[in-house]
Order: structure tokens, then C-alpha cells, then sequence
């Protein structure tokens, strides 16, 4: 499916070109017309919002309206969106600490003054916002951005460096989020914010090799976290891996007690993983594998990252592409 005319025709204009080259950068798929919301739905956003909405916002529902997702914050949707401090709240902080509102003259402004975050343009204010969330969830590793899932060749993290280090990119033209107060700096393949404490996303991999030679991602003998993930396991199964429900992590803690330490276990309703960081990995994962219950050697994926990095390699079973976070 293609994206439809009214779509095509306001991504062809000025304000939203940004929407269609981020898609295309960072996301995994297409803009369609399935995406956008329907003209009866965005009369019922501005009915339920109470007093119509702003052009820009009917503008931005009908390009993403249904695509639309809570990543660390929130964008409005056609179906959560309301009215507060004299405008239509466009996004919102996960704990409601401040709100970020569209005018009826096209200008974003916050609620929240202990925040800095000037009057924006909506369409500048919204890029802003996309690109923050989408670069949580490129270090959050569960490659899930606000407009969906993200390419395949998006690699990002977090590292803590030293002054200076990534000052070679320069501020991006769209408004940081306002937690930040500053722009996020990078060039049209990457994303960085913060100085010290940096967080990064690239979207080719020479744009990594790039950021790669600025910051060091992977230094040698760095810590490497190693998962240990069991997925559509039996509820007997499960039980094996669990002491009353929660991950039994001494098992696994013992096979790389000289190696390493568990650093987290999870369960789910059907898997159950343990996380490691280690400065030895290839040691550490030959002695998690050796330490997988009998039987359950199927239903294993063993992976590694380097700290600063979000994106893990498999390393078993063969033929597997990714492990990706459970979202």
C-alpha cells in the first residue's frame, strides 16, 4: 500500500518534507495510507478535543495519526488527544510533568516553565519530539520508535566519553526535548545528545564507522553484555529456569563467577533471560552455553553487544539475524 494523495501532497510541502526522509532514514517501514487518519477521524479527534484542532495537528493526524506510539514519552493520537493551557496538547513527559501544546497559530509552547523550551513552529516541535523518542528506542534496544520499527541498519547506544568527544557534529535545526534543553547535534544519518553521558543513533553504517572513529564504541577489552534468552518455553520448562516465578540467576551466575556477573534476569509468560557483563566474552558464553539445562538447548538464543552499543550479535543458533529486547 501506498501513502494516499491528501499524504503525498502535504509531504511535497515545506513543514512536513522532514516526516518522509526520517521514515525512510530510520524506520522500517513505508509511509501508507493506512498510517493516516481517516477525515472522520480527525473530525472526532477535534470534537473530542474540544473546540476543533489546529490545522497542523489535523495536518499531522492525517499523515500519522494511526502510526502513532508511547515510546519514553507520548504523542497524542487521534483518540487520546485534549485541550489544556489554551491550545491542543501534541505530546506529553511519561509522568505527566509537562505537556507540549499546539496553538491555533501554529506554534508548539509548554506548559511547564521550569523546562526551557521556546515557541516553536508545531511541524519543527514535532521533528524535534520524533527524533528524541526514536533515539530512545534505538539505545533502549527495543528498536521501536514512535512511528513503529526501526530499519534494520539503525544502530545506536549510550557512552559515557569524555569532554568534547562527539563535538565535531553540530546542532541539528529541530528543538531538543525539553528535559535537554538543547538541540541534539549529529548530520542526516546521526543522532547524538548529551556531553559526558552521551546517547547515539546512526542510521548507515558508515555513518557508525564515522561515529566509531570519534567515540570510542567498542574499545578493546571493554565490558560486553552477554544475554542468555530461552523463548516459547513450556510452563514445566519455564519452571526449571525459576524459582517461584522469578529467574533462578544462580545457575548461570555460578558458570561465570571468574568471568563476569549476572547483572539481570527477566520472565515473561513464555521465556525467561539472564543478562552478563563480562570484559571476557568469548569465555563467558562458552561457559553460559555449557550451563543450559538439558533439553533446552533449542530453545536458547545466546547474544553480545559491547556496552556502548544497543544492538546485539547472535551467537547461537546459527542462521539467526538479531535478538532484539522484548518491548
Amino acid at each position: 500500500m501506498i501513502a494516499s494523495d491528501a499524504q503525498r501532497a502535504l509531504l511535497t510541502t515545506e513543514r512536513w518534507s522532514w516526516l518522509g526522509d526520517v521514515v525512510d532514514r530510520w524506520y522500517a517501514e513505508p509511509l501508507t495510507a493506512a498510517d493516516g487518519s481517516t477525515p472522520d477521524e480527525v473530525a472526532a479527534a477535534a470534537d473530542r478535543a474540544g473546540g476543533g484542532l489546529p490545522v497542523g495537528v489535523a495536518e499531522w493526524f492525517t499523515l500519522v495519526g494511526r502510526r502513532l506510539r508511547a515510546v519514553q514519552d507520548a504523542a497524542s493520537t487521534p483518540g487520546t488527544v485534549r485541550r489544556a493551557g489554551g491550545g491542543v496538547v501534541v505530546w506529553e513527559e511519561n509522568q505527566g510533568v509537562w505537556a507540549l501544546i499546539a496553538r491555533a497559530d501554529g506554534v508548539c509552547v509548554l506548559d511547564e516553565e521550569d523546562f526551557p523550551f521556546p515557541p516553536t513552529p508545531l511541524p519543527e516541535a514535532l521533528h524535534g519530539m520524533v527524533l528524541s523518542d526514536t533515539l530512545v528506542g534505538v539505545w533502549a534496544g527495543t528498536r521501536v520508535g514512535p512511528l513503529g520499527r526501526l530499519a534494520p541498519g539503525v544502530r545506536g547506544g549510550t557512552a559515557h566519553v569524555g569532554a568534547g568527544e562527539s563535538a565535531a557534529y553540530p546542532e541539528l535545526a529541530v528543538p531538543g526535548n525539553p528535559f535537554w534543553g538543547t538541540p541534539p547535534r549529529g548530520d542526516a544519518d546521526t543522532v547524538l545528545r548529551g556531553d559526558a553521558d552521551l546517547e547515539w543513533m546512526t542510521a548507515t553504517r558508515a555513518a557508525f564507522d564515522r561515529l566509531a572513529r570519534v567515540v570510542a564504541l567498542d574499545p578493546p577489552g571493554g565490558p560486553q553484555e552477554v544475554v542468555v534468552a530461552f523463548e516459547g518455553l513450556t510452563g514445566a520448562e519455564q519452571a526449571v529456569l525459576t524459582d517461584r516465578g522469578v529467574p533462578d540467576i544462580d545457575r548461570f551466575a555460578a558458570a561465570v563467577e571468574d568471568l563476569g556477573h549476572i547483572s539481570m534476569g527477566a520472565a515473561s509468560a513464555d521465556g525467561v533471560r539472564f543478562h552478563v557483563t563480562t570484559d571476557r566474552p568469548e569465555e563467558a558464553i562458552a561457559a553460559l552455553r555449557g550451563a543450559v539445562p538439558e533439553g533446552l538447548a533449542d530453545k536458547v538464543v545466546v547474544a553480545v553487544r559491547p556496552e556502548r552499543v544497543s544492538s546485539f550479535r547472535v551467537v547461537h543458533p546459527a542462521g539467526r539475524d538479531e535478538y532484539v529486547l522484548p518491548d
